[in-house]
């Protein structure tokens, strides 16, 4: 107090680019609308830079954090955590189950012997996650005050959810094939995609307000819910659905007395997440949301600062690592368990194994939680991926012992079952390392000056590297077998790890201001 201190004359304040950092993994500080170069002094109060020109020479007069102007509002603090993280996860949940239902075609799909081509065709329904930065700018900077900034979004995105899975649920068993006709593939993917956009921009809207909702201690909670709750989402409408599809299972395990068909069909499972969108969406209305003042109002400008995000350089170089960095697995997640089904592996077998996926995608996100709170949350990323490649090669055998169980019916199969288990088992706790990491990144280094936009980018980038492996992947099993495209991507992946691991490490060390643009402008 009272000292003062030499100082250009162009080092004199960044308010004019000074927002309130939101929880990005660091130390949580001191949020103030007002911050001078320091920051805070040893004492914890705030400084305001003052000049006087009498001397020449920049002084300093300590304030107390009331005296300074403080946007208030833009973080939830007055609501209680557990209400928030309980929203969060019943989003999230939602969220899933478009997704798993989605996943769950395929294999309805193999029943009618469609091809690999069209297979791919169909992946392409989840196209709108990858590219939903698109419109995450408008979703960020259009909005009705009085009614919230992300409740103007959520509200009429899950309606229209649930008017569309109710009004759909005839239309969709004609196209998958149920009513004796041949499925149409192009438009079962006309309506997954409609479904996807839906919910890629429900999705931008719930991190954006993920962001706000938590208090500062508890904000790294929102990444557990998005993985926990997307998880039981597309656990409920993947293997939920297939079991109480499968005339097999129902009667063996749900039914006393056997009947023919499943216990839903496709369209009345979808009715059903319809209603309980319906009902969601109600109790949305009755969560309060803070204004928050800081907010972009002009979309020109938001989609400015996504293009000169894109400019910086540890953007840049992590876009290159979420673009590649599945090419080691794209052909064993995409593929693997269609390869069983065309092996003779009944749907019904192959849901058994999906309870213990959906456990574990749960529960491990959970375990992992205190792994990833630190400050190099990528260092359980990078410790996935080796565990994904061995994972590919354990598949490939896993594939042979299923061709040979299956090519008899009195064939024994319990040791490709205990295989598969360990398998999965594997397979579903790297890849809970690598997602669970991969968000609480964002998190740490996310603006939130830009709400959900920039995390959607990191997310658009993460998703189109996983959607174009998987794609090609899958398209190319038309024309090379399983075995010598394993081959070749685990080689690529190995490839990777040598050449991406350093870069990958480094980027944490990467100071958080040169991630955000309005920083790293006024440090120039």
């Amino acid at each position: 107090p009272g000292r003062t201190s030499a100082a250009p004359r162009n080092a004199t304040s960044t308010s004019a680019f000074a927002w309130r950092r939101v929880g990005c993994g660091r130390e949580p500080g001191r949020f103030l609308g007002l911050q001078s170069r320091r920051g805070l002094d040893g004492f914890g109060m705030a400084t305001a830079r003052q000049r006087s020109h009498a001397n020449g020479r920049a002084s300093e007069r300590v304030l107390p954090e009331a005296s300074l102007s403080k946007p208030s509002g833009t973080r939830e603090e007055g609501n209680n955590d557990v209400v928030s993280i309980l929203l969060l996860l019943l989003l999230y949940t939602l969220q899933g189950i478009p997704m798993g239902l989605c996943s769950s075609v395929p294999f309805l799909l193999q029943d009618s012997a469609v091809s690999y081509s069209e297979q791919a065709v169909f992946s392409l329904a989840s196209s709108p996650f990858s590219v939903k930065l698109l419109w995450a700018p408008l979703v960020d900077s259009v909005f009705s005050s009085r009614v919230g900034h992300r409740k103007s979004w959520l509200l009429p995105i899950q309606l229209l959810v649930a008017i569309v899975m109710i009004g759909a649920r005839q239309q969709v068993d004609v196209w998958i094939g149920h009513t004796g006709e041949l499925p149409s593939v192009r438009k079962l993917t006309a309506f997954f995609t409609f479904l996807y956009f839906l919910m890629a921009t429900q999705d931008i809207a719930v991190d954006g307000w993920a962001l706000t909702m938590l208090s500062r201690a508890r904000v790294g909670y929102a990444s557990t819910c998005n993985s926990v709750g997307q998880t039981l989402g597309f656990f409920l409408a993947n293997v939920g659905f297939l079991a109480l599809n499968d005339e097999g299972t129902c009667n063996k395990y749900l039914r006393t007395t056997p009947k023919e068909g499943g216990m839903v069909t496709l369209s009345s499972f979808m009715a059903f997440w319809g209603w309980v969108f319906l009902v969601s969406t109600i109790l949305i209305c009755f969560k309060r949301e803070a204004k928050d003042h800081e907010t972009i109002e002009d979309p020109k400008t938001a989609y400015i600062n996504v293009f000169h995000v894109l400019c910086l350089r540890p953007v840049q170089k992590f876009s290159v690592i979420l673009l590649t960095c599945r090419i080691g697995f794209g052909l064993v997640d995409g593929a693997t368990f269609l390869k069983l089904t065309e092996y003779g592996v009944p749907k019904t077998e192959i849901a058994f194994f999906s309870p213990l996926m959906g456990i574990l995608g749960v529960v491990t996100p959970l375990a992992l939680s205190s792994l990833i709170s630190g400050p190099k949350p990528l260092n359980l990323f990078l410790t996935g991926m080796p565990l994904r490649l061995i994972v590919g090669i354990l598949y490939a055998f896993m594939l042979v012992l299923a061709k040979a169980a299956y090519a008899s019916p009195d064939n024994p199969k319990m040791f490709f079952y205990a295989y598969t288990l360990f398998c999965v088992t594997l397979h579903q706790v790297a890849s809970s390392m690598m997602f669970t990491s991969q968000m609480a990144f964002y998190a740490r280094v996310s603006d939130p000056k830009m709400g959900g936009t920039y995390m959607t980018l990191l997310n658009t980038i993460s998703n189109l590297g996983g959607k174009w492996t998987t794609t090609v992947a899958i398209w190319a099993l038309d024309f090379y077998s399983f075995d010598s495209l394993l081959a070749v991507s685990t080689v690529l992946g190995a490839i990777w790890l040598i050449l991406g691991w350093r870069t990958t490490s480094s980027l944490q060390a990467t100071p958080i201001k040169q991630w955000h643009y309005g920083s790293a402008r006024a440090k120039v």
